[in-house]
């Protein structure tokens, strides 16, 4: 098996917030750049970023989610992040902010 930790960053429509949660893996194969993943139909990734830890023995990678428009509705950021911790991730409590004078931290609501 090979632990993957993963951090994942959910962003709104235009990329001026971000949040981010993390989750830990067990794969039964070695992950790779690229890797996409499903879980109950919805899919995340490509997973980026991934790099091998020589002394804790695992793998660390990023995934990056954007809120979008469908043709049905929209998925807002707080949506996203509803269905990260579903899926076991924690985190998000605080977000980054593009502000005038450059990124800065909030409270996540």
């Amino acid at each position: 098996m090979y632990k993957l930790h993963i951090s994942l960053s959910i962003y709104n429509m235009n990329r001026t917030e971000v949040t981010n949660g993390r989750k830990t893996l067990e794969l039964p194969f070695q992950p790779f750049d690229g890797l996409m993943m499903q879980w109950r139909g919805w899919p995340r990734g490509p997973i980026t970023e991934l790099v091998w830890d020589i002394e804790e023995q695992h793998f660390y990678g990023s995934l990056e989610e954007s809120a979008e428009v469908f043709e049905d509705g929209y998925n807002d950021v707080g949506f996203l992040v509803e269905m990260a911790k579903a899926e076991g991730y924690e985190g998000f409590q605080k977000k980054m902010v593009l502000g005038e004078e450059g990124w800065e931290l909030a409270d996540f609501e």
